[in-house]
């Protein structure tokens, strides 16, 4: 959201990188390397198909003042099943 597309996550493969791959534009500084928290999404539905967030992912969340646990970087976020995220700045392939 706020696209309405669907994105398939390979096994082993982050948001990001599945958004990447099909050559939609996602914001990101430090190019997935989950310092910058640019790249952060809400998770809307399907929380439990999220991978558990490593300590270093919150403490960037919390020091970027996404506390809530909903928040997570998509460039860790691996998916293990159907999900809804919210994330403004998500471009289409352009021509």
């Amino acid at each position: 959201m706020p696209l309405d597309i669907d994105i398939e996550v390979l096994e082993g493969e982050t948001l990001m990188a599945a958004a990447r791959r099909i050559a939609l534009r996602w914001p990101s500084v430090c190019n997935g390397q989950g310092n910058c928290t640019a790249c952060y999404v809400k998770v809307e539905e399907g929380m439990d198909n999220a991978g558990t967030a490593h300590p270093q992912e919150r403490e960037r969340l919390n020091f970027a003042g996404r506390r809530d646990l909903s928040y997570r970087l998509a460039c860790q976020l691996k998916v293990s099943g159907p999900m809804r995220v919210s994330k403004n700045g998500v471009k289409l392939p352009g021509p």
